[in-house]
């Protein structure tokens, strides 16, 4: 994928924070909550090339669906307060993320899983109960905030 020819100053500044926290933060290891049952003493990150894939893009009827470098110009104060909200930067693999971010699809508001309406959440299942609790309960939460 191209660089973008003109990248706004905050994704600039959230590249540049991304960049500075991927090379402080340490991987996790079996000590750090939720990485308990994982070994990562043998990745090693810099082994891996960055990959670039053109988004597609196609959408169901009502949906705004473009990539996110299109987006950047038709939706860019969307982006700026949501991209990222949900993560925390200080994680090691979403400050990576945030150093190499190129591009993806927006897709707002719209249809997704083939839902017959737009108003549905998606959660998985699969952490454990002390994990998916609190993860529920701060969904309610911003959800309440947002209302």
């Amino acid at each position: 994928m191209a660089e973008l020819a003109t990248a706004p100053a905050w994704l600039d500044e959230r590249r540049q924070r991304g960049a500075s926290l991927a090379e402080s933060l340490p991987l996790p290891d079996q000590k750090t909550k939720g990485w308990e049952f994982t070994d990562l003493s043998g990745l090693d990150l810099g082994a891996y090339a960055e990959a670039s894939a053109e988004p597609v893009v196609s959408g169901a009827e009502g949906a705004t669906v473009v990539s996110l470098a299109e987006a950047l110009g038709s939706h860019g104060e969307l982006l700026h307060e949501r991209l990222g909200s949900l993560v925390p930067v200080e994680d090691p693999f979403v400050a990576r993320n945030e150093a190499g971010w190129q591009d993806g699809v927006l897709v707002h508001p719209g249809y997704f899983f083939d839902f017959p309406r737009e108003a549905y959440l998606v959660l998985s299942l699969l952490p454990p109960p002390d994990e998916f609790a609190p993860g529920a309960a701060r969904i309610v939460e911003r959800v309440k905030r947002s209302a």
